[in-house]
């Protein structure tokens, strides 16, 4: 299990992150406190980490920032007077991002890297492909993850280490609050053998528990794996009925068409009252980052709209400036309505239910140029008006794109009024 937990005032910036890790008889435990202050605003940065556990240890460095990266480079002090050097570097583009990450004793030159891409769009399946190395390759991970349904995905994950080679097929359900994510699923490992595993995530907790079912090079593990898949769908189809996230058919079509409809209407409602609850819980926090942006001549959102033609439009200031860390913003190229604060405002459309329903198990959905048409114009929008270095922006993006701000995107537009924000 895991929880972190972020803390802002003025230019000082805490986190704190713990863990713990349960393997039969043997628990243990590490936690971490990370320390910044903005010595330059949204330039440069003084940091420091101190780390229990296996790997205790304080960290002392500093952080450069650019529109498109950041540099990181630290020193490492250890219990037993070994120190090492740590360098660090993410590179931002329309394609994904690539993390590097460097360590490597001082007295002797034993480097220990990694390098991470993570692709961000939306017209293939969301990839993040990790390597290590430590004198010899020793760490290979890929993870991808598909989008079944609106609550619904499959993420599949791979990683070979010295100690074998492991595989995950985990099938995830998000609840409609956007708070809770529970998955049932496989995970194969050379070594160890088959494990059922159970994940729960709610903020900034994650709980997961693998269940041991059979040792490795048990003859019947393949028709074992299809079998606990099997089951684990079914536990998600009973969770969709207790939470209550795909409406049930009837036998009457008119019957079943007013239920859908007054389902539907039912769902928005509710999914709105859900939002509204968490806005008010990120208001405050907003209103502080907000501060503190106009006193730097940071980022300040001046009122971002959320909508969809012929539908709802929802107002999502309030949200996008709680997020908005070190004059930055950053969401991933997914369906907004999965953030905190935003609900699905094309289930507002009336004649949603018209439309042909997306087939649930295929991985790859291609669509004719009059489809991508409809489909792109059915497709909720997000407009962004914001204020960066004292001038004054505007953005729009699609559904599932990517939003980066500041944005070199962004049009420059007359300056706009501030009272949207309350």
């Amino acid at each position: 299990g895991s929880v972190s937990c972020n803390i802002s005032s003025g230019r000082w910036n805490s986190k704190l992150i713990g863990s713990s890790l349960v393997r039969g008889p043997v628990g243990a435990g590490d936690g971490s406190i990370l320390l910044s202050y903005d010595v330059q605003p949204n330039k440069l940065q003084a940091v420091s980490q101190l780390e229990i556990g296996d790997q205790a240890h304080v960290m002392a460095g500093s952080i450069c920032h650019t529109p498109t990266a950041w540099y990181g480079i630290g020193l490492l002090f250890y219990p037993h007077k070994t120190v090492a050097f740590q360098l660090q570097s993410e590179q931002r583009s329309n394609l994904g991002q690539v993390t590097l990450k460097l360590k490597c004793p001082a007295d002797k030159f034993q480097p220990n890297a990694s390098i991470t891409f993570q692709s961000k769009l939306d017209t293939i399946t969301p990839i993040c492909l990790e390597v290590g190395l430590k004198k010899s390759l020793r760490k290979v991970d890929l993870s991808l993850i598909q989008n079944i349904s609106k609550n619904r995905n499959l993420m599949i994950s791979s990683s070979w280490r010295s100690t074998g080679f492991q595989c995950d097929v985990d099938l995830r359900q998000r609840h409609d609050d956007n708070t809770s994510v529970l998955g049932v699923g496989v995970r194969h490992h050379g070594r160890q053998g088959l494990s059922w595993i159970f994940t729960w995530v709610r903020g900034n907790m994650k709980i997961k528990i693998p269940v041991f079912i059979l040792k490795s090079g048990d003859p019947s593990q393949f028709v074992c794996s299809l079998y606990l898949a099997f089951v684990s769908f079914l536990v998600q189809e009973a969770i969709d009925d207790v939470w209550e996230l795909t409406p049930r058919p009837t036998d009457n079509k008119d019957v079943q068409e007013s239920s859908t409809h007054l389902y539907l209407e039912y769902s928005v409602t509710k999914a709105k009252l859900n939002a509204e609850k968490q806005v008010m819980l990120m208001k405050k926090q907003a209103a502080l980052r907000r501060k503190i942006e106009i006193e730097k001549k940071g980022l300040v959102i001046n009122r971002a709209i959320y909508y969809i033609v012929g539908g709802d439009t929802w107002d999502v200031t309030i949200q996008l400036q709680f997020w908005t860390i070190k004059s930055s913003l950053d969401l991933p190229a997914l369906p907004k309505q999965n953030l905190l604060g935003f609900y699905d405002v094309a289930a507002s459309i009336s004649d949603n239910s018209d439309k042909e329903p997306t087939k649930r198990w295929r991985l790859f959905n291609f669509l004719s140029p009059e489809q991508e048409s409809q489909t792109k114009d059915r497709t909720p929008i997000l407009t962004v008006q914001y204020d960066y270095a004292g001038i004054s922006y505007e953005i729009r993006i699609l559904n599932n794109e990517p939003l980066s701000l500041p944005s070199d995107n962004g049009r420059v537009v007359l300056p706009t009024s501030s009272e949207n924000f309350n």
